[in-house]
């Protein structure tokens, strides 16, 4: 019998899961009581969860992942996700009044809201993009936030990502490989679609073309190529959006324009979405040498005759050191405080919040604003490579971020034919939509090492993310 709304129940089949931490799990309450939405799954049976799997993982695997893909899926009440939805979009607004103030009038800057180094000492803030607009109401196309839920509860942001968002792909081929296994509990369950974000996505890159005499523009995908660790997040997001996979041999520029190379002839292409960053996107401007980018790319969008989305240089928005910052910079520009709160933050540019990032290094998470080093958790250190560490900081200390730790939430995960407690990343997608971004329905979970130090454990596991629908029947 299905639990009441609201209500939370004592399910056999979930028994012999035990959340093993003092943090918040999103099935179980810390009594060892099944949230009620959780034990809605019971229909699955614990004895068919190694053979769900198995299907799961076959599915992911015929679809070009590459990843594994665990068939229980993460829940969020609809109630709890209308919340976060508000506080992802209103991020995404601040974000790009930051990109579209440094690239424009910079008066983040010569006000002191914003420390001038954060930005100018920062690798994806590129000077040679200086001036050049995407069409349209918003300068970030598109952003990524990674989500964990703290100990109380609550959702934080770990970090942005502004320059190549990854994961679109991702998240619709974990939704179609638990779709084939989970179908009937997929549909009881009332999940929200994400169908309809990359309906916006696709609309929004028409948008931002530039005039065609009525035909609709032509937009391509550029990747990095095969052996690029997004290539399949790319090719599924291509698929999803129906244009063609380009990488930047098959790009030429001529006459101020961006034409495609494909059967011998050349088609002009109006619209890039990049998945190149933004530092290789143009060897000639940019990073000499890049073997993915396009020789005068920055030429043709500098001069309307392509729109690249996202802008170039808008990695410097995704630097952890601005999420000191944001708090401010919120009430500042929006007059009003962040629905979401960030990670807190210390931005080693600053000598006080150095002092105070040396002085705990044993306890904090280590961060390079560039994000071209692992992140370092201080308390896997010894004395001597504390030393070394601080020396590093000492020597360059705007380049470093010292960060709180998250003791993320965890979730369960099928492993040997049992349920086991992991650590729960979301990461959340928002698109340029009218006046505002659309958010979309979920996004990709992952759940394995600690969320702030992802990279320093085992591969984390692919999990769908359900938005629960408010009529919904039991799955049982």
């Amino acid at each position: 019998m299905p639990a009441r709304p609201g209500e939370d129940a004592v399910v056999d089949p979930l028994d012999p899961y035990r959340a093993d931490g003092p943090g918040h799990d999103e099935m179980q309450r810390s009594s060892g009581r099944t949230r009620a939405a959780w034990a809605e799954l019971t229909g699955l049976g614990v004895a068919d969860r190694p053979a769900v799997h198995a299907e799961a993982a076959v599915a992911l695997h015929d679809a070009g992942a590459g990843r594994r893909l665990d068939p229980l899926p993460v829940l969020v009440d609809e109630h709890e996700w209308e919340h976060l939805e508000r506080a992802v979009r209103q991020r995404a607004e601040l974000l790009d009044q930051i990109l579209t103030d440094l690239y424009g009038e910079r008066r983040l800057l010569t006000s002191g809201l914003l420390p001038p180094e954060v930005v100018l000492g920062h690798p994806g803030f590129l000077r040679a993009a200086d001036g050049i607009r995407v069409p349209g109401r918003h300068q970030l196309f598109h952003t990524a936030a990674d989500l964990a839920r703290n100990a109380d509860g609550a959702w934080t942001v770990l970090a942005d990502s502004t320059d190549v968002p990854a994961g679109h792909g991702s998240a619709m081929a974990d939704r179609l490989a638990v779709a084939q296994v989970l179908t009937d509990p997929l549909h009881r369950s009332g999940a929200r679609p994400i169908g309809p974000y990359f309906h916006a996505l696709r609309a929004a890159l028409h948008a931002v073309g530039p005039a065609t005499g009525g035909a609709e523009p032509r937009v391509a995908l550029m990747t990095p190529g095969r052996t690029s660790p997004n290539a399949p997040d790319l090719a599924h997001l291509a698929t999803a959006l129906d244009i063609p996979l380009v990488e930047g041999g098959d790009l030429l520029v001529e006459e101020g324009r961006v034409w495609r190379t494909t059967l011998g002839r050349r088609e002009p292409v109006d619209v890039l979405l990049r998945g190149v960053p933004g530092t290789a996107s143009d060897p000639l401007e940019l990073e000499p040498g890049s073997a993915v980018g396009v020789v005068g790319l920055l030429h043709a969008a500098r001069g309307g005759g392509v729109a690249v989305v996202n802008p170039f240089g808008s990695a410097v928005v995704q630097t952890p050191a601005l999420l000191t910052y944001l708090p401010r910079l919120s009430r500042a520009l929006r007059g009003e405080e962040l629905a979401l709160a960030s990670v807190a933050t210390y931005w080693c540019g600053e000598r006080s919040m150095c002092s105070h990032v040396i002085a705990n290094l044993g306890r904090l998470v280590l961060r390079h604003v560039a994000g071209d080093e692992r992140a370092v958790p201080g308390w896997t250190l010894n004395l001597a490579e504390r030393a070394d560490l601080a020396a590093r900081i000492a020597a360059r200390p705007a380049a470093w971020v010292g960060q709180e730790p998250v003791e993320a939430s965890t979730v369960p995960v099928v492993a040997g034919g049992t349920l086991v407690p992991r650590e729960l990343a979301v990461r959340t997608f928002a698109v340029s939509h009218g006046d505002s971004y659309l958010v979309m329905a979920g996004g990709l979970g992952q759940a394995g090492p600690p969320a702030q130090a992802a990279g320093a454990g085992p591969a984390a596991t692919a999990k769908d993310v359900w938005v629960l629908g408010p009529e919904r029947a039991s799955v049982a």
